[in-house]
């Protein structure tokens, strides 16, 4: 095995980045990034068995709750590699390994460091996977609960295409803000709507209030103004690498929403 090292600041609270990792919702959406499905059964108590089991594959590990401070650091000692739901043993692959987090807070910002005892096998799929569910926790722990609550709120595969979207906004709009607006969720630069989505009646809607100025053929105009939209039904549907050009352009390229009524419904762009 290598012991692998991950790394990342967050804009929360150890109590919040504590809650997101370890409360059932959020830990069953950021492990979804490393193994679909995956969540973990057991009391976190030191010296105590828990099982952290995939629902699609079946496959999972045994360990035991080695050394646990809350809000601090954790570190599981993986005892037995399972399948069938964590009811039978496996071949040998993450047994005796070790799997360890820490916080950190400094003036409310927390760092999380995760070190983690890899096989040979799955080092490259970690180096791929793990930094993802990273960009899940910071999301999680720093979107306010009013967002979480409406993605828990829609059925399951709305829900996933809600989380990624949240995920991926929240990763390249650092200096916005988010809040439900209009009953759905919307991120702001200095009061401007930029983009939000919203539950549809057969699809998630993505809108970027600026998006028409874009020019992305993939995005469709909607409404009087400079707003433009995508739909999706699937989250195999998001292709994350335009959506990062898209979320690029929405800080760069902005129409002033926010004093459309004082300008008496004329728009001029900033």
């Amino acid at each position: 095995m290598k012991e692998l090292q991950f790394l990342v600041e967050i804009n929360a609270s150890k109590e919040k980045v504590w809650n997101t990792l370890w409360n059932d919702n959020t830990y069953r959406i950021w492990a979804n990034n490393i193994d679909e499905g995956t969540y973990m059964i057991g009391e976190m108590k030191e010296g105590e068995s828990v099982q952290f089991i995939s629902s699609e594959s079946g496959y999972g590990v045994t360990s035991i709750v080695s050394k646990l401070i809350p809000l601090e650091t954790v570190t599981f000692k993986h005892m037995m590699d399972t399948m069938d739901s964590g009811k039978e043993e496996r071949e040998e692959e993450w047994t005796g390994g070790a799997e360890s987090y820490f916080l950190e807070e400094t003036e409310g910002v927390t760092t999380l460091k995760v070190k983690m005892d890899t096989p040979s096998g799955q080092i490259e799929t970690f180096n791929t996977l793990f930094p993802k569910a990273l960009d899940s926790i910071k999301a999680l722990s720093e979107i306010n609960n009013e967002i979480l609550n409406y993605n828990s709120e829609l059925f399951k595969d709305d829900e996933n295409i809600c989380n990624i979207l949240m995920v991926e906004i929240n990763k390249y709009l650092k200096n916005s803000n988010s809040k439900i607006w209009h009953g759905s969720p919307v991120w702001f630069i200095d009061e401007n709507p930029i983009v939000g989505y919203c539950k549809l009646k057969s699809c998630i809607q993505l809108l970027f209030w600026s998006g028409q100025t874009f020019a992305e053929e993939e995005l469709k105009s909607i409404g009087k103004y400079k707003a433009a939209e995508v739909r999706y039904n699937s989250v195999e549907q998001i292709d994350t690498e335009k959506l990062e050009v898209w979320l690029k352009k929405s800080i760069d390229i902005q129409w002033d929403y926010k004093n459309i009524v004082k300008r008496k419904g004329v728009l001029e762009r900033f």
